[in-house]
Formats: structure tokens, C-alpha cells, sequence
């Protein structure tokens, strides 16, 4: 017996254009993430698989959130 498979829930539209636009702003990684709703490892995959640029890591995070 496998182990159950956890249902991920598809990205909406809405979602991956609202991550294009968070992204051109430069927002760091984990401001999109929360700003979505969604782990900073999705976000960083789904990102990938549309080419999308993220920001560099920043030392102002803390000033950001």
C-alpha cells in the first residue's frame, strides 16, 4: 500500500496572472506567498513552469512584511 496522494489544488488564472504582476513589482518570494496564499515552494515551482523571474533574496524583507 502507497501512501495517500494529498490533492493539490489547481492554479486559477487569476492566480499565475496575479503572480506576474506581484513578480514584476519585485516583491520577494515570500510577500507573494503570502499575498496568494500558497507555500513559497509552490509559488517558486509554478514561477518556474511559466517562466517567471522572481526577485533576489533581500536583506529589507523584514521591512516588507
Amino acid at each position: 500500500m502507497g501512501h495517500p496522494r494529498i490533492m493539490q489544488k489547481q492554479w486559477s488564472l487569476d492566480e499565475v496572472r496575479q503572480l506576474r504582476e506581484l513578480a514584476r513589482q519585485k516583491l520577494p518570494l515570500i510577500v507573494i506567498a503570502r499575498k496568494l496564499r500558497k507555500s513559497p515552494g509552490a509559488v517558486a515551482s509554478k514561477a518556474v513552469r511559466e517562466r517567471i523571474s522572481l526577485a533576489q533574496k533581500t536583506n529589507s524583507l523584514k521591512t516588507m512584511l
